[in-house]
């Protein structure tokens, strides 16, 4: 089933609805950008591990190649080496990743609806296996990462631009 954001709709891999997945979380945000701006900043890759708590190394899978539909890119996250695939781009609208980790395969995606002289950004994560387990286990902790190392420092990385 879609997850609907004010009509941006996450176009879910097969198996990875909320209601099929072992671990799901959404939030949202408001900053003020515009929705290109904010786009730009989450799909700036090389500067992950400097706004992004946990994050010591990112890149695309190979060197020399820009972020894009159907790209691949891998990332460290709190020492884990997790693999992703670009699902969804459509640069100010829409961001998307399937991803591979030990015990672990997730769809992170994200949507970016215009306001007025904001942005509504929106995040889910859906994830199947143990490390989703582990994930549900630990709720608080892994959705005060997503909400607060992602979203929020999303937020004043784009602002403070």
């Amino acid at each position: 089933m879609p997850s609907d954001h004010q009509g941006l709709t996450i176009h879910w891999p097969s198996g990875f609805a909320p209601d099929e997945a072992d671990y799901h979380f959404r939030a949202k945000t408001s900053i003020n950008a515009a929705p290109a701006a904010v786009f730009d900043c989450l799909a700036d890759l090389d500067r992950w591990p400097l706004w992004v708590p946990g994050v010591s190394d990112a890149a695309p899978a190979l060197p020399g190649r820009t972020l894009g539909l159907q790209e691949s890119f891998r990332y460290r996250l709190f020492g884990v080496d997790l693999e992703c695939l670009i699902a969804e781009w459509q640069p100010g609208t829409r961001l998307g990743w399937s991803g591979l980790g030990p015990g672990l395969h997730f769809y992170h995606a994200w949507t970016f609806e215009p306001r007025t002289r904001a942005t509504v950004v929106a995040t889910e994560q859906a994830a199947r296996g143990a490390g989703a387990v582990t994930m549900r286990a630990s709720h608080p902790e892994w959705e005060n990462f997503l909400r607060y190392g992602w979203l929020d420092t999303l937020k004043q990385r784009t602002e403070h631009r």
